[in-house]
């Protein structure tokens, strides 16, 4: 059974525009990682700043995999300078 993640950014108000450039590449590369199965990306209509993440994988370990390689390869912190503060995230699975 696939798992959902979901991850809420704060982007800081002077690198907004450098992060959705960020989210637009997580949009079409993400869905490439092993396990991955798709991700959807979501601005806040009313602040420009705020973001979600919907990711769909096709399980938890897989996906914290993937976090730990971010982590390893220095693009989590790329990512990272251009946050007001850590995002939420929580696991999340279908109810059937």
């Amino acid at each position: 059974m696939s798992i959902k993640i979901l991850v809420q950014f704060k982007a800081l108000a002077e690198k907004q525009v450098a992060f959705h450039a960020i989210m637009e590449s997580v949009k079409t590369d993400l869905p490439k990682a092993p396990g991955c199965l798709s991700a959807t990306v979501m601005q806040a209509a009313g602040n420009p700043c705020q973001y979600a993440l919907v990711e769909t994988w096709d399980s938890e370990a897989r996906h914290k995999a993937h976090v730990q390689g971010l982590l390893s390869n220095g693009a989590w912190a790329k990512i990272e300078s251009h946050l007001d503060g850590q995002p939420i995230s929580a696991y999340f699975r279908e109810i059937s």
